[in-house]
């Protein structure tokens, strides 16, 4: 059970930090009961030039996950996160798929660390928000319409 609430935490922040609205209220009461600064999404409606870090993302698998190919899918959301797992880190990317099968969140992984890139996908499978991480920093962010148009972009403060 233990594991399962663990990678619920983890598809929450994914998608929370890659643009995925369904699960963005749980997301911050998660971070917020956590104790961290929640990134909201209300931060990038509101196209402020500088915003807080949204709260560090885990790599680590839930304790004992063997080494190999790992996935979970959430009873209530039907998100399904899939990564590979190596010595209790997630390692090259945690990918999370809607429902449909189409994907929701691609998070880079490097030396540990979220690195690169971070996509979010709307269910239709169109791009709407990309964060880019720097050794586990959120650094900057941008965010899109649905027709792929970039409509807004900052950096996060620092």
């Amino acid at each position: 059970m233990y594991a399962i609430q663990q990678a619920f935490s983890i598809i929450t922040a994914l998608c929370l930090l890659s643009g995925c609205q369904a699960v963005q209220q749980s997301a911050v009461n998660l971070f917020e009961a956590l104790g961290g600064e929640p990134f909201d999404g209300v931060h990038l409606a509101n196209r402020y030039s500088k915003l807080p870090h949204p709260a560090a993302l885990s790599t680590f698998a839930p304790a004992g996950t063997p080494d190999g190919a790992y996935a979970i899918t959430h009873s209530q959301t039907g998100l399904t996160l899939k990564s590979r797992v190596q010595a209790g880190r997630f390692v090259d990317a945690v990918d999370v798929y809607y429902p449909n099968g189409r994907l929701q969140s691609h998070t880079p992984i490097a030396n540990g660390q979220v690195h690169g890139w971070s996509q979010g996908y709307a269910p239709d499978g169109s791009l709407r928000s990309r964060i880019y991480y720097e050794r586990g920093q959120a650094t900057r962010w941008e965010q899109y319409d649905a027709h792929g148009n970039k409509t807004a972009h900052g950096d996060f403060a620092p």
